[in-house]
């Protein structure tokens, strides 16, 4: 897929040293857009919904920082910890700044595991980017399947 004027100053913007000290892309070449096609094929496949799970993590994470630091339950089904650095980071999109949270949702019953910061949570919902492979801050649509039950 061609790059856009807005994808080719956005991936130039996730790449090392520019927002985060690792980037957004890992070790992943794809061009932005098929990054981002494949991850909107892949959640048609798996029966995910964007949406769904925007309001999700969203609930995840205000229920997470209630905890401060601590890990507090959420519907008897998740877990969840908010941490906090100092500090916000620009969307390399250029639509927003978030907060240094980074979320650790735990489902109870499997043990299965979904870290994920705010821009992060932004990413997924306004532009449908789950990060490169091989990132840290990397979604993986089946893991996100499982761990929020959908």
């Amino acid at each position: 897929m061609k790059m856009s004027p807005e994808h080719t100053k956005a991936a130039a913007q996730m790449l090392p040293g520019i927002i985060t000290a690792e980037g957004f892309l890992g070790d992943d070449s794809r061009p932005l857009p098929d990054i981002i096609q494949a991850d909107e094929e892949q959640a048609s496949r798996l029966g995910v919904e964007w949406e769904q799970v925007a309001e999700t993590l969203h609930a995840l994470r205000n229920a997470g920082m209630e905890g401060q630091g601590t890990s507090v339950e959420y519907l008897r089904k998740w877990n969840v910890r908010v941490d906090e650095a100092r500090g916000v980071l620009p969307c390399p999109f250029k639509d927003g700044l978030f907060h240094k949270h980074t979320i650790l949702v735990t489902h109870k019953a499997s043990g299965a595991q979904l870290v994920f910061s705010e821009l992060s949570l932004h990413l997924l919902e306004t532009h449908h980017f789950l990060q490169g492979r091989g990132s840290s801050f990397r979604m993986e649509l089946a893991q996100i399947k499982k761990v929020l039950e959908l």
